[in-house]
């Protein structure tokens, strides 16, 4: 038996096997949760910055309204701006009507039961909402 081994003794066998790199601190469950706080982190942060740049736009949306209105007022079809008016109040984050000034619940009054609503009214609205 032993002759047979020393036959097969110019045979050479495998190398062995290498073993694999250590894992990083980055990979595996570690890696995962840090990744997710850093999700929730980035979230947390972007989403009032993107509600902030929402208001700023809605609010120089409706002053360049305004301004075409004060530019442009008779050939304005009030009646048509007045859903997208309101929308873009509640984006630029104008409280709700009851919270309004006297004087702009008076002249929100005045667009929505007038026959034909004037556009000087609106840019009053406006003016008085949005602090000119």
């Amino acid at each position: 038996m032993i002759g047979r081994l020393g036959a097969l003794a110019d045979i050479v066998g495998p190398a062995p096997a290498v073993r694999p790199a250590a894992a990083g601190a980055w990979l595996g469950m570690r890696g995962w949760l840090l990744l997710g706080v850093l999700a929730i982190a980035g979230a947390a942060l972007l989403l009032p910055a993107a509600r902030a740049m929402r208001r700023r736009l809605a609010r120089r949306r409706l002053r360049m309204l305004s301004g075409t209105l004060r530019a442009h007022a008779p050939e304005r079809d009030v009646a048509a701006l007045l859903p997208r008016v309101w929308s873009e109040l509640r984006r630029a984050g104008v409280p709700a009507p009851q919270a309004w000034p006297a004087p702009a619940r008076v002249l929100r009054q005045r667009l929505l039961y007038a026959r034909r609503a004037q556009p000087d009214v609106l840019r009053a609205l406006l003016d008085e909402l949005l602090g000119r």
